[in-house]
This record gives structure tokens, C-alpha cells and sequence, in this order.
């Protein structure tokens, strides 16, 4: 479902055509970060993946969370001795909770389970997506909307007619974007 910039700018200038025949990469660059802040904004749920690790300590049951702006996927897996993360190693939801406060903290129920030393939880979830700084960024967020919004507001910046219909378009987009949070996901 991600896409590149550079793949984006070829879609955005095939909508734009002879309009756009003047645009410049940096332009191009804005307006998809433009279009990528307004999906953000307008769109309740987050897109790209994340991973963080945190390594364990012997009777510590709170870990910070760095990540104010993510939702965790019940998959928290411990690694073990060797450092590979096992499928079977997963922690369930039952035996931790997040604790929302200026910090969020990753917290485990201290009679159901017991943190080894040393070794590293991985907790994944997803978060809102960034803005892009170069061709090679990825953009995780609904493609045909980054596009037809990136698309509309350069027609817009070149006194197009045709910026009120692909606004719509992008609009339609927007709702239609088959991206949801997990489920059963947790908003830290």
C-alpha cells in the first residue's frame, strides 16, 4: 500500500499534464507534504508502521513509551537469548496495559509475568505519517488521495479549472481508504 515520492510526482504530473509543465521538484515536494498533513489532520486513524524496542530490566514492570502518536497492535513479542523476535514469544494482551499520562508507559501485571534481564521487547503499532524530504520517502498513507489532493492544490496554485473536480475526487478518496488501526489496537 506505500508508495515512494518519486512514484507519487509521476502520478501527480500525469493528473496535472501541460499545466504543470513548469512546476518544480521542491513544488512538487510541498504539495504532496501539503496534501500528506491535510489526510493527517482529516483522516482519524494512523498509517505507517512502527517499532520500538525497549530492553528489560529484572523487576521493572513500567517501560516509557516514546510514542505519543501511535496505536500498539496486540503484537508484543519478547526475544530470546539469541535476540531473534519468535512468533511464539508473543506477549498477550491480557498480561499488559498502557498507562496514559505526559509519559505514556508500556506497563505488565507483575503476577502474571516476570521480565527477564537484558532482554528486548518489541512493540509495534502504527503511527500518523511524517512528512517526506526526498524521492526516495515512503508514503504510507491512502496513494490515490495524496495524489488527488496533492494534484488539486497545484492546479489551484496555477489557476486551473479543473481544481474544483480532482478537490472532489481526493475528497471521495479520503473515505475511501481501505486503512483502518488494527482492531483491537491500543491508543497510546
Amino acid at each position: 500500500m506505500s508508495a515512494t515520492v518519486a512514484e507519487l510526482k509521476l502520478r501527480i504530473m500525469g493528473i496535472v499534464g501541460k499545466a504543470g509543465a513548469e512546476v518544480t521538484d521542491d513544488e512538487l515536494l510541498a504539495v504532496i507534504n501539503h496534501a500528506i498533513e491535510d489526510g493527517t489532520e482529516g483522516m482519524p486513524y494512523v498509517v505507517a508502521p512502527d517499532e520500538t524496542n525497549v530492553t528489560l530490566a529484572a523487576n521493572t514492570y513500567e517501560y516509557s513509551l516514546a510514542s505519543v502518536s501511535m496505536d500498539l497492535i496486540g503484537v508484543i513479542t519478547m526475544a530470546d537469548s539469541s535476540g531473534d523476535f519468535p512468533p511464539g514469544n508473543v506477549i498477550g494482551k491480557q498480561l499488559w496495559w498502557v498507562m496514559h499520562g505526559t509519559t505514556p508507559k508500556l506497563c505488565f501485571h507483575e503476577s502474571l509475568w516476570t521480565p527477564v534481564a537484558s532482554r528486548t521487547l518489541r512493540i509495534e503499532g502504527q503511527k500518523y505519517q511524517d512528512v517526506v524530504t526526498a524521492d526516495t520517502g515512503t508514503v504510507y498513507m491512502f496513494a490515490p488521495f495524496v495524489v488527488l489532493k496533492a494534484a488539486s492544490l497545484l492546479l489551484g496554485n496555477l489557476g486551473s479549472e479543473r481544481e474544483y473536480l480532482i478537490m472532489q475526487q481526493a475528497e471521495d478518496a479520503r473515505y475511501r481508504s481501505p486503512q483502518r488501526p488494527w482492531p483491537n489496537s491500543r491508543r497510546v
